[in-house]
């Protein structure tokens, strides 16, 4: 294996340590690994989208950023076959399930990505 370097704050750090504590993680490096494991295969599916044609997208916001999420869902009205809205106290809860592949999918991505305040968006292959 490679060994690499990471920066942390003191305040992550020990909120990183506690996470690793209550996940049962044999040590910092793997929880590490498999933190990078998750973010690697998170993104693969950008590589896949132009071969793919179905997608589900998981979208959490809280609700005032409502309006923003909704504009971009609009402009890609045509690749979304189904969705399911739901709500947590003041959070808002959505499951997309895409039609379509290439472009469009991974746009729609980087569009709710960038909208203030989304705190997910994942979308699985």
């Amino acid at each position: 294996m490679v060994v690499i370097s990471i920066s942390f704050s003191i305040g992550e750090l020990k909120e990183f340590d506690g996470i690793v504590s209550e996940m049962g993680y044999a040590s910092r490096s793997a929880a590490v690994r498999d933190a990078i494991h998750k973010f690697v295969q998170d993104h693969r599916w950008f590589h896949a989208a132009e071969h793919r044609a179905h997608f589900l997208i998981s979208l959490v916001y809280p609700e005032q950023t409502k309006h923003a999420v909704l504009d971009v869902l609009h402009r890609y009205g045509g690749i979304i076959h189904s969705s399911s809205h739901t709500h947590f106290d003041a959070t808002c809860a959505d499951q997309l399930v895409l039609l379509g592949g290439g472009p469009d999918v991974t746009n729609l991505v980087k569009e709710l990505t960038a909208v203030r305040d989304v705190r997910l968006c994942n979308c699985i292959v």
